[in-house]
């Protein structure tokens, strides 16, 4: 799962030609303008917005055709399990044949009761194996972002385990940086480094809840 390759060579990165992406958070959690960062766009027209329905966008982003589907915050404690699980549904179909990484948005300082919780409903309401192919984004609001990463790891043993519960892979992102296109590519990388441990597989759903 960590995405290691068993030979000494590291492996070469072959990107998918259509990458599927869901974005998953608590509200303002900078779920939303994570996707517009993704996906180089500004605020306004066009632009994700947060909303309590499924939204997905599709955009070229380094030649490649990137699909991200933003998600309402299917980690509310008013929403029933069947209600999540029937909009689970819908978000699969709507990246079918099923998206190739969950990336759940955490704030940098969020609370450490609030990741807990998180982490309960993750497996709850994706499964086990839905780590295979998760990998945490941590926003920042114009933080200097070295000092929040130390910061989140020295402090924080919920953190620490939710990130070691993602096969140790995460990353950061300034949404209040436009057009970081640095970081953004990064990310798209390390998306691409997970395919590969993942056999390029991505999510499905059956009935029974399994992957």
């Amino acid at each position: 799962v960590g995405g290691e390759s068993s030979s000494q060579d590291s492996p070469v990165l072959v990107p998918v030609a259509e990458l599927r992406l869901v974005l998953l958070g608590r509200t303002g959690s900078g779920k939303s303008a994570a996707g517009n960062t993704i996906l180089g766009r500004e605020e306004g027209s066009q632009a994700i917005v947060p909303s309590t329905d499924i939204n997905i966008e599709v955009r070229r982003v380094n030649e490649r055709k990137v699909t991200v589907v933003d998600t309402p915050d299917w980690f509310c404690p008013e929403l029933s399990l069947e209600e999540v699980r029937q909009d689970v549904e819908r978000c699969v179909r709507l990246s079918a044949p099923g998206p190739h990484a969950f990336l759940l948005v955490i704030p940098a300082k969020q609370s450490a009761g609030e990741i807990r919780y998180i982490l309960e409903k993750m497996e709850e309401i994706f499964g086990e194996r839905c780590w295979w192919f998760t990998m945490v984004l941590f926003t920042v609001f114009g933080e200097l972002q070295d000092d929040i990463l130390e910061e989140l790891f020295a402090g924080s043993p919920e953190v620490m385990g939710l990130v070691e519960k993602s096969g140790n892979r995460f990353h950061m992102l300034n949404i209040m940086e436009n057009g970081n296109k640095v970081r953004v590519l990064r990310l798209l990388e390390k998306i691409d480094e997970m395919l590969i441990a993942n056999n390029n597989r991505f999510y499905k759903r059956t009935l029974s809840g399994s992957v």
